[in-house]
């Protein structure tokens, strides 16, 4: 509305001074013209200027004309007035309405990353400013793109390049078809396939083209599913997973897949990374807004320099290791975001010696259980 009260105030002050600057033209130089044209028809008589009727007579059409002139003197004024404020009106609207224009065109010929001036803080300066959040947005999302593509490209080469080379080695007849080559084939392509899952999921967390199931979940039976869910792969590792859980309910308003998938990627991280004959430990602390999850394990830690960067897509602390595993790269990538799409955090803290995710989620309610 700032705007459209600029706008008015500056046509009623158009108007105004219009009105104001045609009555000071009237007073002051209608008279004057009048009567530099009537001073040879006035007489003297006993030291008063007088008029007589016949003079009177002559001069009602001089007093017209000096109407005219100083009407005419009005309008030419007004005119400027009403022209000064187009003007100004054009360069209020219509410049950054070009300038917007001109903008949309560059960006739909793909130049995200150009941005206006904001000049005021009116309705027009709000459009630029939106249309700059919106500029930036693409850009951040052109550039995820291509980031994408780059990581993808990059995931593939190892895969298929394997798959090249024994697949030659078959056709030259220097690689013997045995049941070792074809699993390491089918491992390939296993990895292929789970690499394109991934993608796909991660596509969709990070344009956030998902819906949440969210209903009151108890905390504690969300990690003892995944708990059940991945016991037997710590059995087999050597790795102790050991839960500290609170006897008190504690209900959160989640989607029960989307959680345990959360628990899987951060508990399957943690089993890559803990070495056999280690150790890794779920515990709960809540306040009286939010629940945290602590999953801490004794691993082989996260450097200092690879912290700030694990949740990011493709990530490797530890390339070589990851590979050996069948890690994609994005588990902690899509964690992330569906924690955050729950309104809740997913942090990790390492002092060298081990590793801690956390994830903090609000509370709905909790009761204490009775013994």
């Amino acid at each position: 509305m700032k705007l459209q009260r600029q706008l008015f105030l500056a046509q009623l002050s158009a108007i105004l001074g219009s009105l104001i600057v045609t009555g000071l033209i009237l007073l002051l130089v209608v008279p004057t013209i009048y009567l530099r044209e009537t001073d040879e028809q006035v007489t003297v008589v006993n030291g008063q200027e007088t008029v007589s009727v016949e003079q009177r007579e002559e001069l009602a059409p001089r007093l017209d004309a000096a109407l005219l002139v100083g009407l005419g003197l009005a309008s030419i004024v007004t005119l400027l007035l009403v022209g000064g404020f187009s003007w100004w009106t054009g360069r209020k609207i219509i410049e950054p309405i070009r300038a917007l224009s001109s903008a949309s065109k560059s960006i739909a010929g793909g130049r995200y990353d150009l941005t206006l001036d904001v000049v005021g803080d009116d309705e027009i300066g709000e459009l630029v400013a939106h249309f700059n959040n919106m500029a930036r947005a693409l850009h951040q999302t052109e550039q995820t793109r291509l980031k994408l593509l780059a990581d993808v490209s990059h995931e593939l080469k190892t895969p298929l390049a394997t798959m090249k080379v024994y697949l030659e080695g078959f056709q030259d007849g220097v690689i013997a078809q045995d049941a070792r080559t074809l699993a390491l084939l089918h491992g390939e392509v296993t990895r292929l396939e789970k690499l394109a899952r991934s993608i796909s999921e991660l596509s969709q967390v990070e344009s956030h083209a998902f819906t949440l199931d969210c209903q009151p979940r108890e905390i504690n039976t969300i990690i003892e599913t995944a708990v059940a869910y991945l016991s037997p792969q710590f059995d087999d590792k050597g790795v102790h997973l050991k839960t500290d859980l609170p006897p008190e309910t504690l209900m959160i308003n989640a989607d029960h897949d989307r959680m345990h998938q959360v628990m899987l990627n951060i508990l399957g991280n943690a089993l890559q990374y803990t070495p056999s004959g280690g150790r890794v430990q779920i515990s709960v602390s809540h306040n009286r807004d939010r629940a945290s999850i602590h999953i801490i394990d004794t691993g082989t830690g996260i450097p200092a320099e690879h912290l700030p960067h694990i949740f990011e897509r493709f990530y490797r602390v530890d390339q070589s290791r990851t590979r050996a595993t069948g890690g994609t790269g994005v588990g902690l990538t899509i964690a992330r975001h569906l924690v955050e799409a729950h309104g809740g955090t997913l942090t990790a803290h390492s002092d060298g010696q081990g590793s801690e995710f956390m994830i903090s989620l609000p509370i709905l309610y909790r009761t204490h259980n009775q013994s």
